[in-house]
């Protein structure tokens, strides 16, 4: 959990970097993601690694009977395999959009490709929260001055020394695609280590 939250934070820092000198300073911005993403996972590792080390010494099915872990444990075939489905799903659903667009650049009919000049696909969940960080400070956080970072909409260029540090990120489908794509991957991921640990082991 806490591995996963320092990849966000890394993430974050650098889309929406919550100081406009800290977004003009190249090295300072990629010496924190490189850091934050280090320790990310490493703490994901270190906690696989001690869920595999607790799994193989410490537990016990005998004394552990029908509690959450050993429920889990007797249904893991089914758990994977769900898994696998929704992971073939999201994979070909995401790469399909891909494959549809080329096709359709192929053939030119642009007019058909999925894009913000022809068939939409809007991330309107993330342009949701977008507008309620920028509608913020005068809504739902009335002491505030200011929204947490000028990324979120609502405001303007913000230049330091001639470099643009900050400005508004209108989300659109190019944007959908790519999350959805990097969503499939992680699915994939995930489902593959649990297919290998720590579920796995006790299958031997």
């Amino acid at each position: 959990m806490l591995g996963s939250l320092t990849i966000i934070v890394a993430h974050h820092m650098y889309a929406m970097p919550p100081y406009p000198y800290l977004a003009t300073d190249y090295g300072t911005q990629l010496s924190l993601f490189t850091h934050h993403m280090w320790i990310g996972g490493f703490l994901i590792v270190g906690a696989a690694a001690h869920a595999t080390i607790f799994m193989v010494r410490d537990y016990d099915p005998t004394t552990r009977y029908n509690d959450l872990l050993d429920r889990v444990l007797r249904h893991r075939d089914a758990i994977i395999s769900h898994l696998n489905w929704v992971c073939i799903f999201l994979g070909f659903h995401s790469f399909g959009l891909y494959i549809h667009n080329d096709t359709m650049s192929a053939l030119g009919r642009p007019q058909d490709m999925f894009s913000d000049t022809a068939i939409q696909l809007q991330p309107v969940f993330a342009q949701w929260i977008q507008n309620t960080h920028a509608l913020a400070p005068g809504t739902t956080a009335p002491g505030a001055t200011t929204s947490t970072s000028l990324t979120w909409g609502g405001g303007d260029l913000v230049a330091v020394g001639g470099k643009v540090a900050l400005l508004p990120i209108p989300l659109g489908t190019a944007d959908f695609l790519q999350i959805s794509v990097f969503g499939s991957l992680v699915m994939a991921l995930e489902e593959g280590g649990h297919a290998k640990y720590p579920l796995g082991i006790m299958s031997s």
